[in-house]
């Protein structure tokens, strides 16, 4: 059974950076484009403070300091593939803290979203969202 779950979180994280890459090419809207500058120049100020070791300054290194799981209106396609799988992962315990830290981002990004919150809460939220894909693969 755990080796099967090790199986299934590599497939997993192989294929959610196959995502965010493919994801990364699609063309985009000038307010879009826009959105995206301005939150890659917070994240990299935010994570200047991290070591070189910090999985967030590495992980954001790889994808050149760009937003993975926020846009400006809505989450990715890769943040909602990540929270339909958690959701639908039935090895998973659906009272443990990983299954409902998913459930309170997902629901803390739909008032992001529903309440226009600004650039600054959606990178606070992108990098929770990257702790959950790291406690999840």
């Amino acid at each position: 059974m755990l080796k099967r779950k090790k199986v299934l979180q590599g497939y997993f994280s192989v294929m959610i950076v196959a995502l965010i890459l493919s994801f990364q090419t699609v063309s985009l809207k000038a307010s879009e484009l826009e959105y995206q500058e301005q939150a890659s120049d917070i994240i990299l100020a935010s994570l200047k403070s991290e070591t070189e070791r910090s999985f967030l300054r590495k992980l954001y290194k790889e994808l050149l300091f760009t937003p993975v799981w926020m846009r400006e209106r809505s989450l990715s396609p890769a943040a909602k593939e990540l929270f339909a799988y958690i959701r639908n992962d039935h090895t998973l315990n659906r009272n443990g803290k990983l299954y409902k830290d998913s459930t309170i981002l997902e629901k803390m990004a739909e008032n992001i979203y529903t309440e226009n919150r600004n650039i600054y809460a959606k990178v606070s939220l992108e990098f929770k969202i990257s702790q959950l894909y790291k406690g999840y693969t």
